[in-house]
């Protein structure tokens, strides 16, 4: 008797892979111990700096990186753009406890598919990781609040500004 092969379910799809940066040890096992309990998530790593990263980015294949932006060997937020490069899919999520503005402008400006301050929830930080790998970009209300007026100031008139029926 031959069984007809199965349609695999979501729980059987392969993890998301999830890279931590963060130069504070405790903290980034942690969460990465955190992300291993979920059953769609897999840690494959954790980096304390750029360069630990740079060399773990192409050897663990992560689909995400959770990026601290204060690391001692340099700025987490502008490695984004050349950490990109070495590989293509991986989606970076800052997690960070600088919210400045102009932190989340240049993270989004690097390609950042996320921004968290640290002090958000666990939840937030595994439906970020969920939201990026989904190419989703996943930014809480407060600081898209904040994000949006800044992105306005920094219009030119004319073009490209919408009309006040797009505007509705």
């Amino acid at each position: 008797m031959s069984v007809a092969p199965s349609i695999a379910s979501p729980s059987e799809t392969a993890p998301i892979r999830v890279l931590v940066v963060d130069d504070h040890d405790v903290f980034a096992s942690s969460l990465a111990q955190v992300l291993e309990m979920e059953p769609d998530i897999l840690s494959v790593g954790m980096a304390s700096s750029v360069a630990e990263a740079r060399a773990m980015i192409p050897t663990t294949l992560p689909d995400v990186v959770l990026m601290d932006h204060r690391l001692p060997d340099g700025d987490g937020v502008a490695a984004i753009t050349e950490l990109q490069t070495l590989r293509r899919s991986t989606r970076f999520v800052v997690l960070t406890a600088s919210t400045a503005d102009h932190v989340l402008v240049t993270a989004i400006e690097a390609g950042a598919s996320g921004f968290l301050s640290k002090s958000r929830s666990l939840d937030e930080v595994r439906s970020a990781v969920r939201a990026a790998h989904s190419g989703e970009a996943g930014i809480s209300p407060e600081l898209l609040a904040r994000l949006l007026p800044r992105l306005h100031r920094r219009r030119t008139p004319g073009r490209g500004e919408l009309t006040p029926r797009e505007l509705e």
